[in-house]
């Protein structure tokens, strides 16, 4: 019964990050299976590597099968990179991630994270600071480049 706000913070998307025109037709994770396909991994705890194991069990796909399921990089720009330089056909990643070596991106899964308040909190002064903050180009380039975040809706204020 109260009054709430809702202000969306960033989207994500998760996918699969592949050489431009991606050569080897990766579209679902039944692809990591087949016959030269070369893929690494990102590190146990990762989210990406958490997506990746849901699809396959998903899919009746041991990891035995995924050749290069226990090649590791440490984090998405990492793995992105891997692929860039043909040491693997595919990773899980951002798509901003593929962006930044200018690979291909087929989209699996996407969320968005949102900031949900009270409205007498959101009219805070200092929740009000912390919102602005929310539309500053710097931060957005930032979440961009360091976590891979879409901020395009950024700031934007939801019905709540």
């Amino acid at each position: 019964g109260e009054e709430l706000v809702v202000v969306t913070f960033a989207h994500w998307e998760e996918g699969f990050v592949v050489a431009p025109g991606n050569p080897k037709g990766i579209a679902k994770v039944e692809d990591l299976a087949r016959r030269g396909v070369s893929f690494i991994n990102r590190e146990p705890g990762a989210g990406s590597r958490a997506l990746l194991d849901k699809l396959a069990a998903a899919a009746g796909l041991g990891p035995e099968r995924i050749h290069g399921y226990e090649r590791i990089a440490q984090g998405h720009l990492a793995a992105a990179f891997a692929v860039c330089e043909g040491s693997a056909d595919a990773c899980l990643a951002t798509r901003s991630a593929a962006r930044a070596f200018a690979l291909d991106f087929v989209p699996l899964h996407g969320a968005r994270y949102d900031f949900v308040m009270r409205k007498e909190t959101a009219d805070l002064p200092l929740v009000q600071s912390f919102l602005d903050v929310l539309q500053r180009a710097s931060l957005r380039r930032k979440l961009e480049a360091m976590a891979g975040y879409d901020t395009t809706s950024t700031g934007a204020r939801l019905a709540a």
